[in-house]
């Protein structure tokens, strides 16, 4: 049961990273408009750092024998955000994809530990480190900022 879960939970977070790179890369190409340069820099650094995920989490499902393929549905209404004019909405989204993703990695985590797959949670949990890096480099926005040790 924990192995089907861990292979459904790798599959949805390859998509998830596989969507926010390419938002990301899309909207930092795209906005416009004050202070936008700035936004559009870190996203663009951002976009490379989810495709590294990407590619961290393929080696590790593959080194573990999880997924033998990978069947990834892009979430378009995620890639195709109505709003990549508006840095403001941009973030938001950003934002909020942080936070998600965040979530994930925390309760796929707590699950490896409860099974005591150390090697899992602690792979993940480095992942969410970043995702909440992430959420505090754009928080120049709006100011939000997460605590990684609130997060674990």
């Amino acid at each position: 049961m924990y192995k089907e879960k861990l292979i459904g939970f790798i599959e949805k977070v390859l998509m998830d990273e596989l969507s926010a790179s390419i938002y990301y890369a899309k909207a930092s190409n795209e906005l416009t408009g004050l202070g936008s340069q700035e936004v559009a820099e870190e996203l663009k650094s951002h976009s490379e750092e989810e495709y590294e995920h990407f590619n961290q989490i393929m080696e590790f499902a593959s080194n573990h024998g999880l997924l033998t393929s990978v069947n990834i549905h892009l979430d378009m209404s995620v890639v195709n955000y109505p709003e990549l004019s508006n840095a403001n909405a941009v973030m938001r989204k950003v934002q909020e994809l942080e936070k998600s993703a965040i979530r994930d990695y925390k309760c796929m985590s707590m699950r490896a530990m409860l099974h005591k797959d150390i090697e899992t949670a602690m792979f993940f949990r480095e992942i969410m480190k970043d995702e909440i890096e992430h959420f505090n480099d754009l928080s120049f926005v709006n100011g939000d900022k997460l605590e990684v040790n609130n997060m674990e």
